[in-house]
């Protein structure tokens, strides 16, 4: 990915009162400790507006503490706590209310009391957020724009703080794989999404994916969305795209890389390799989906589709 300089403002945390009992899962204490060694798995309800551009979501994590010693607070990434416009936050532990902080990019959560090493704990959050309407600066990964919805990095995923200004094109993010996301999406109109994940089912205006060893779930949604599909190796790959977009070389290019990839490092590790076209800004990677921006020149599209497509291998 090539990311431009983020330039928006910090927002604050809202809290809601914390108890003075730790659950039961947990010992009472602190330890002023926290890890990204632990094993989560993600269950997330999703609101998402075209009209609006809210984005609302209520995430449950069943939480194995899998580092070697205790903690007694998750350090959670998204983009959101940047991008949502003055994002409003709220968490349990087992029940309990604690009082989550933001802290740039990354939710501090505490768990009122110690999580032993080998201990699992069920963390509840929720937050309401706005999608940007314009691709400035790193708008794009968080935006509705060109009549396509980009979600980066808006599930909160167990992380360790890192500043999302960065002084060169790097992914400030840092997230250990969870073997198991479930994600339901209600929209407020009819919208084809591409996800992380593979859709399980659909009712109405909702829809629900799932995804296995990933470590980031994003989500890209259009009403305007047509789709293609082919396959290489016995992979299935579709192309997400609105009407004028090069679908034949976007197409092409992720038949290739799929192809000269698998060859070179081994089978591509998911069953779908999905392509969308995303409201704009830059090229980026996710497990199993990548974003190729509308507008991207022909001389460069090949190779920007053969960039972000080797990132499944590594660092997704």
């Amino acid at each position: 990915m090539a990311a431009a300089a983020a330039e928006a403002a910090p927002v604050s945390a809202s809290v809601v009162p914390a108890s003075a009992l730790a659950p039961a899962a947990l010992q009472p204490g602190s330890v002023n400790a926290s890890s990204i060694n632990l094993t989560v798995s993600y269950d997330a309800n999703v609101t998402l507006h075209y009209g609006d551009r809210l984005l609302a979501v209520s995430s449950r994590m069943a939480i194995t503490n899998t580092s070697g010693g205790p903690i007694d607070r998750l350090e959670l990434n998204t983009i959101a706590a940047r991008l949502g416009g003055g994002l409003k936050v709220v968490a349990s532990v087992e029940g309990v209310p604690v009082t989550p902080t933001i802290d740039d990019q990354t939710l501090i959560v505490p768990l009122g009391g110690i999580l032993a090493d080998g201990a699992t704990v069920n963390v509840r959050l929720a937050y309401r957020a706005h999608l940007r309407s314009d691709l400035a600066g790193s708008n794009w990964m968080f935006t509705r724009a060109n009549g396509i919805i980009d979600a980066y990095r808006w599930l909160p995923w167990v992380s360790r703080r890192i500043p999302f200004n960065r002084p060169n094109h790097g992914d400030p993010f840092i997230t250990p794989v969870s073997p198991s996301v479930r994600v339901r999406i209600t929209t407020d109109r009819a919208m084809t999404i591409a996800t992380s994940g593979l859709r399980v089912s659909a009712s109405g205006l909702t829809q629900t994916f799932t995804a296995a060893n990933v470590r980031d779930f994003t989500i890209t949604a259009s009403p305007y969305y047509r789709v293609t599909s082919g396959s290489v190796g016995g992979k299935t790959i579709r192309v997400y795209y609105r009407s004028g977009a090069p679908v034949s070389a976007l197409m092409s290019a992720a038949k290739n890389a799929i192809s000269k990839m698998s060859a070179l490092v081994g089978a591509y590790p998911y069953s779908v390799f999905s392509v969308a076209q995303s409201a704009g800004g830059f090229g980026m990677e996710s497990p199993a989906l990548i974003w190729i921006p509308t507008g991207v020149g022909a001389t460069n599209l090949r190779y920007l589709v053969t960039h972000e497509t080797g990132h499944q291998w590594s660092g997704v």
